[in-house]
């Protein structure tokens, strides 16, 4: 038996590491190719669903704003409009839908809703 042979480790048949990686590339291709299948197939169906889900999102986005518009009526009502105002009215909204600001005042999300509620102060005045 020839040296090289002789200190190579035996395989056994159905473990050959070169047939193991190939499948193991072989998997990802295959996933990869699954993934743009099922977001052609997500585009497509938004697409097809569109004139169903856009009137829907489009009046829960209306009846929002109504609805902090005349939450901000209604807390400003005398008030001088100012940063003051619009910060005591933007706690008050905070306070009242806990749902949506899980972390309370320190939401990174209170900033934007008191600009939002600036801009419609501001508009009301």
């Amino acid at each position: 038996m020839p040296d090289d042979q002789q200190n190579e480790r035996r395989r056994v048949p159905g473990r050959d590491p070169r047939a193991f990686y190939q499948g193991m590339n072989e998997g990802r291709v295959a996933q990869s190719s699954m993934d743009d299948w099922v977001m052609a197939l997500r585009f497509f169906f938004r697409l097809v669903t569109l004139p169903i889900w856009l009137p829907c999102k489009g009046w829960k986005i209306i009846r929002h704003r109504r609805e902090m518009a005349e939450f901000a009526a209604a807390r400003g009502k005398n008030l001088i409009i100012g940063d003051r105002a619009v910060r005591e009215v933007t706690l008050a909204w905070v306070e009242d839908h806990p749902q949506e600001f899980v972390l309370g005042i320190y939401d990174p999300a209170v900033p934007k809703l008191q600009s939002a509620f600036k801009k419609l102060m501001d508009r009301r005045r």
